[in-house]
């Protein structure tokens, strides 16, 4: 339907043009001065609201954890996986072994990613 294709390319659109709208905003605010105390999450909850859609940009991109134990440790067993002896293994064979080696570990089954 043609009808339905116009609205979804202007909805698209409108959603891309408040998303710029919301960084153009926050650019021309300036630099704050940092309060003590005042962490960046929490900086984020006061003023999610003047930028709705730059909130759930930063939103994604602060839930990803810098580093975690998990990938120091895969790092450190990989040098017990290759040695002088088995440097030739292509790095998706390395991946799937420690892959399956943590998984193993940590009691994950191979279906545990499927339910949710």
């Amino acid at each position: 339907d043609l009808g339905f294709e116009l609205y979804l390319s202007r909805k698209k659109r409108s959603k891309t043009t408040s998303l710029c709208s919301d960084l153009d905003d926050y650019l021309s605010e300036g630099v704050s001065p940092r309060a003590p105390n005042v962490g960046v999450l929490d900086w984020w909850r006061v003023n999610a609201g003047k930028y709705p859609l730059l909130k759930e940009v930063a939103r994604d991109l602060l839930v990803i954890p810098v580093t975690s134990v998990a990938s120091e440790s895969a790092f450190s067993s990989s040098s017990r996986l290759l040695d002088p002896h088995r440097s030739r293994l292509h790095f998706e064979t390395v991946e799937a072994i420690m892959c399956t080696r943590t998984w193993i570990k940590d009691g994950i089954s191979k279906d545990a990613g499927m339910d949710g």
